[in-house]
């Protein structure tokens, strides 16, 4: 079998659907942390001292790391040539550091406390501190994972257009799993019975079942990792194929979503590689993310403490972005002009 282009990373050309599930699973393992993180953070970090409006600034770190992760990330992912692959070396990183983050994040009054913390004061600044740090790293690793992730089901996919479909049902089913479970997570309050070690004198109930259900998530992504990059082989990206990456463009399309489809339709007759056209895209998430988070306190304040306006401004974004690419967006390729552009041998 000829090996050219993103074929040359895959283990296999005609990936099986068991790989498919594997690495799509580390899905569920992200956006259970992301779920917890939306439902449990905010109210959290008032717990530990911060003012309401304050708050928004700690979430500006989310957009600001995807801004700048992603396509770092993406770009390097393409052109790694790691003996364990060129995906799996940053899903571990990025996993190891989602480990460390939700532990500081879990921890941190705990921390703070054994720091110098006061339990009578109402602000805790060091725990405020670490755990500003642990949410710093959660969405650095997040932005880490997601990239590397889908290139590698695009690797896996081998420019197989039923793969790739497969593929995508198999992601969003298990992003779908891991939001509802996180949720869920968030809502039972008898998780720390589980952990009882988790309440102490720092930390009462609330905040000890906050704690267990970090550590739950510590440990189902865990499991996803390891499963993943131990099962789902890569055969390393040679200085050859690499080359032949950058003279022919070839690269795998991938539809986790219609953008992500479309990113990677127009970045085919280019040459950037998938993981950099993926991490670039994440830019038109993160900017608006950035924006919300400086203007939705003082927003909020000015329309009564209401989240009315952010919503309604948010439906009209969105709707002029439905508008903008209908009519402004180029029309892709057809299958036919690309066929050149793929890999060899399949």
């Amino acid at each position: 079998m000829e090996n050219g282009g993103t074929a040359a990373v895959a283990a296999e050309s005609q990936s099986p659907i068991k790989k498919i599930i594997t690495v799509a699973a580390i899905a569920s393992g992200v956006e259970f942390g992301w779920a917890l993180q939306l439902s449990l953070l905010t109210p959290y970090v008032q717990t530990l001292g911060v003012p309401y409006a304050w708050a928004f600034f700690i979430w500006l770190c989310g957009p600001f790391s995807g801004l700048v992760v992603q396509p770092i990330v993406g770009y390097y992912s393409d052109r790694c040539t790691s003996r364990f692959g060129r995906r799996r070396p940053f899903i571990i990183i990025g996993a190891v550091s989602f480990i460390s983050a939700v532990f500081l994040i879990g921890f941190a009054i705990d921390i703070g406390h054994l720091a110098g913390d006061s339990l009578e004061k109402s602000l805790k600044p060091r725990a405020v501190a670490i755990f500003v740090v642990g949410f710093w790293v959660l969405d650095v690793a997040n932005n880490m994972l997601q990239g590397p992730c889908r290139a590698l089901l695009a690797d896996l996919s081998a420019n197989n257009h039923k793969m790739m479909r497969t593929a995508n049902g198999w992601f969003s089913f298990f992003m779908a799993v891991g939001n509802v479970r996180g949720y869920l997570a968030g809502f039972y309050p008898k998780f720390y019975k589980i952990f009882p070690f988790t309440k102490t004198k720092a930390c009462d109930i609330n905040c000890a079942n906050l704690k267990s259900c970090f550590l739950i998530s510590i440990i189902l992504m865990f499991i996803v990792t390891v499963t993943a990059v131990t099962t789902v082989k890569e055969k390393p990206l040679t200085k050859e194929a690499q080359d032949e990456d950058s003279e022919m463009a070839s690269t795998s399309f991938v539809t986790y979503s219609i953008p992500f489809a479309l990113a990677s339709i127009y970045c085919s007759t280019t040459g950037g590689g998938q993981g950099l056209s993926l991490g670039v895209l994440n830019l038109s998430i993160v900017i608006p993310q950035m924006f919300v988070s400086v203007i939705g306190g003082p927003l909020d304040d000015a329309f009564g403490g209401s989240n009315l306006p952010a919503f309604v401004l948010g439906s009209i974004a969105a709707a002029l972005s439905a508008l903008m690419a209908i009519f402004l967006l180029p029309k892709p390729p057809n299958q036919a002009s690309l066929a050149p552009g793929m890999g060899g041998g399949h």
